[in-house]
């Protein structure tokens, strides 16, 4: 039997480390079974290795949950030790919002959930609010 593994992988309404934020009452698609992905940190995403398959996200408590298993053939011991879960998303809007003294934050109002990649980065997208851990 696959690894069963869950997690947060988003906190809506708060920003992220680098003026990103989904908006607390983003219209979320979570409507079919996603990847989930190793990759390294920005920009090397683009060589992400499929690690298993997410069957279930929900919102709850302003938090984006997910659960799900390995494929067959990954190491499980290896794949958590430092990653760090974040959310691709297509068909996307957003709005970028200013305040004098602010930085811009760019708040996506608006997507679908294409996969959840797990990064192997000491830098946490909201540190210490997104997790990853097994089922036992």
């Amino acid at each position: 039997m696959p690894q069963e593994f869950e997690g947060v992988a988003a906190v809506l309404g708060e920003p992220t480390i680098d003026g990103r934020m989904l908006a607390a009452d983003i219209d979320l698609q979570l409507d079919f079974e996603w990847p989930i992905a190793l990759t390294g940190p920005a920009p090397d995403r683009d060589m992400a290795l499929p690690v298993g398959i997410i069957r279930s996200a929900w919102v709850e408590d302003r938090q984006l949950h997910f659960k799900g298993e390995l494929l067959e053939n990954e190491v499980p011991g290896l794949l958590f030790h430092n990653a760090k879960p974040a959310v691709s998303l297509d068909r996307v809007e957003f709005l970028v919002t200013e305040a004098e003294g602010a930085p811009e934050l760019m708040v996506t109002t608006k997507g679908r959930l294409m996969s959840i990649y797990l990064v192997d980065s000491e830098k946490e997208v909201w540190p210490g609010k997104t997790w990853i851990r097994w089922v036992e």
